[in-house]
């Protein structure tokens, strides 16, 4: 997966047009790790070219659900703390004139990271103008290329069929970590949060064959893994066992399906409401 995604990487060093890439995947399955580092590898490997400049910016797109915040967002992503513009008060057009002039103004390969881009909704016009922006003659000086990444497997079903011409121009798709792959990960991660002796033998691996059994995410590993470890030590117990894995998961499914009913609708809270009823109603029939 990694070296698929640096060959999709490499016309950054050539000096040529950068690839829009696509990433998608369940949650906890590499997405952002793998971009991130391989970024930070790409902009110290740029350096190294005296005609060569990377810049790289990365915005989660949580809680900008249109194209004008993440217009805004990365027009002050480019600037001084003392020239930030409003996040309200301009016409898209003009938000996306300033965008140009910032472009313009650092120039070379800009590559634009757009996590959980989904969230921008049907209002994706800046997935459409961003790539076009130097064909389109909005600017001269920069070379744009977009990263955007999705949990939705079915996000590009719902883009305008110009956005997926240009944003899924490469397609990367994250499978779920095995046990093996999990242990791995969650392993180095246990040397730095752990002492040593602290865990018995057979508790990364239980975390791991739990994680794989679910959804194949590092990040649920780790909160299992974490979760075992506070159990431990509010107990004042000496070692993390496998008895502290089993309970966590239990403490953790718990705490998901009470989060998941918080954001239930008040219908959606009458209907858990209606079959919950009738399944008492008929294990007391019986």
């Amino acid at each position: 997966m990694l070296k698929q995604y640096t060959a999709y990487l490499q016309p950054v060093i050539n000096g040529s047009q950068p690839r829009n890439i696509f990433l998608y995947g369940k949650t906890g399955v590499g997405k952002t790790a793998a971009t991130k580092y391989l970024l930070h590898h790409l902009e110290e490997d740029a350096k190294q070219y005296d005609d060569l400049t990377v810049t790289t910016v990365y915005l989660n797109c949580e809680d900008l659900t249109s194209s004008y915040r993440v217009a805004v967002e990365l027009v002050n992503s480019f600037r001084d703390p003392s020239k930030q513009i409003s996040r309200t008060g301009y016409p898209l057009n003009a938000v996306y004139e300033k965008l140009w002039t910032e472009l313009d103004r650092i120039g070379g390969t800009v590559l634009i990271v757009l996590d959980e881009v989904d969230y921008i909704g049907d209002d994706d016009s800046i997935l459409y103008q961003l790539p076009r922006a130097r064909s389109n003659e909005k600017i001269e000086q920069a070379r744009i290329g977009i990263i955007g990444i999705s949990n939705d497997f079915k996000y590009r079903e719902k883009l305008d069929p110009r956005v997926e011409d240009t944003l899924c121009e490469r397609e990367l798709h994250f499978p779920p970590y095995d046990a093996n792959e999990l242990q791995n990960i969650l392993e180095k991660r246990a040397v730095l949060a752990f002492k040593d002796e602290i865990l018995e033998g057979d508790v990364v691996p239980l975390c791991a064959a739990f994680a794989a059994q679910d959804k194949g995410s590092a990040r649920q590993g780790l909160d299992l893994l974490l979760e075992a470890g506070d159990l431990a030590r509010r107990r004042n117990d000496p070692v993390v066992t496998e008895d502290h894995v089993r309970e966590a998961k239990q403490l953790l499914e718990k705490q998901r399906i009470e989060e998941s009913m918080k954001e239930l609708t008040s219908h959606g809270h009458l209907t858990l409401l209606a079959v919950v009823t009738s399944t008492v109603a008929d294990h007391s029939a019986l």
